[in-house]
């Protein structure tokens, strides 16, 4: 059942929804439903599952930590039993009263997992955000509640505040996956290890198209059969750098191609107005056959931004098991997993990536096959092992 938050009910209503065990909101794709079917029925079996915590997650999986917690769900369920569970998405405004909110939504957690009657083997708490005193305290009560050995999970950058990186050796869980290597080195310096994460890609979905297929899937979406099309897929707001798009929107031959998510921030209309006054092609809203675009692209483009996206974006993955050369800025862990992977170039300032552009596209570069570690089954076995190292380690 999906609850979204109620115009005109008491936030103090709000919050004490959260305690009821049927107040939740689950993963929604048919992928993930067919996955949480088959734990379930494992779970009745008698097998011990691993509970996957998620928070605030979107009814529209249009944004990487999203597409993530589905892909999880769905490539771990088909390896061990888990049951999923995801937080509300919709949060009061006012910072004392999301603190609260963000808190009790692990009570309601707890209260589902005791509802299936067992113990889990393990516990994987996916944070939205990084690490935080509050987000420690909030491990700590699916730690406490659970009984079970827990790991947690970041997704996106960790700049870690210093309290939290103080309190971290006394707060900290069995286990930490992180993002990048930079990451795992700091926790360590302040005794506590961690374990790396990534991003990962379905390949039978994401795959190159033919010239014919292209020119098919163009006419479908109402773009130039000759043009040569650069893609960026990402969301519609100043601080993703996609001003680095307006020189190639404006050279004759090439179509830029923006496909942006549903949601939207103050400054989304006047983004979307200059980028379309110097002829980029805005594509707004969730793509369900995202897939078919990168297929119909010539190029890939990753123009950075600073506000936290998932360490090892799911769309540059997905453009280069599509076969698309891929241009991007040093973002996070993108060039640590993918500096080895042909036909992805990376550039020190997004004010280059025009000219790199056009030099990738003259030379028609195309990226090679991935290593089998960045498919979704890879991820799943990264986030067992952890499983495995933190029951050890209770």
């Amino acid at each position: 059942m999906a609850c979204t938050e109620q115009p005109g009910v008491p936030w103090r209503r709000r919050i004490s929804r959260l305690a009821d065990p049927g107040f939740e909101e689950t993963i929604s794709t048919d992928s993930t439903a067919s996955s949480a079917r088959a734990a379930d029925q494992s779970v009745k079996r008698g097998d011990a599952p691993i509970y996957l915590v998620w928070e605030e997650v979107d009814a529209i999986p249009d944004e990487g930590y999203d597409r993530f917690s589905g892909e999880l769900v769905k490539a771990l369920g088909a390896i061990h039993p888990v049951i999923s569970h995801a937080t509300p998405k919709k949060i009061p405004g006012r910072a004392g009263v999301r603190f609260i909110v963000r808190q009790l939504s692990m009570l309601a957690a707890v209260r589902k997992l005791a509802s299936h009657g067992r113990r889990p083997r393990a516990i994987v708490y996916a944070s939205r955000h990084e690490l935080t005193v509050p987000g420690l305290l909030r491990a700590r009560l699916l730690r406490w509640f659970g009984r079970a050995p827990l790991v947690i999970m970041v997704l996106v950058p960790n700049h870690a505040s210093r309290p939290a990186l103080r309190l971290l050796r006394w707060l900290a869980p069995e286990g930490i996956l992180l993002g990048t290597e930079r990451e795992i080195a700091t926790v360590r310096r302040h005794g506590v290890d961690a374990e790396l994460i990534w991003s990962g890609v379905d390949t039978s979905r994401f795959r190159p198209g033919d010239e014919a297929e292209k020119r098919s899937l163009r006419r479908h979406y109402g773009l130039p059969t000759e043009d040569r099309i650069v893609l960026h897929v990402g969301h519609l707001r100043g601080s993703r750098g996609l001003e680095a798009l307006l020189p190639l929107g404006s050279t004759a031959g090439i179509t830029v191609l923006l496909v942006v998510s549903h949601r939207r921030w103050p400054d989304s209309e006047q983004v979307k107005a200059e980028l379309e006054r110097h002829g980029v092609v805005v594509m707004e809203g969730y793509q369900a056959r995202v897939e078919e675009i990168y297929r119909l692209a010539d190029c890939y483009v990753f123009p950075g931004g600073d506000d936290r996206a998932v360490s090892l974006p799911l769309s540059i993955l997905e453009a280069a098991a599509s076969g698309l050369p891929v241009v991007s800025v040093r973002y996070e862990a993108v060039p640590e997993r993918l500096a080895a992977v042909d036909g992805i170039e990376f550039v020190e300032d997004s004010s280059v990536i025009p000219a790199r552009v056009l030099a990738v596209m003259g030379s028609r570069r195309t990226a090679r096959e991935l290593p089998a570690e960045l498919g979704w089954d890879g991820v799943a076995r990264t986030v067992l092992a952890a499983v495995e190292s933190a029951i050890q380690r209770r």
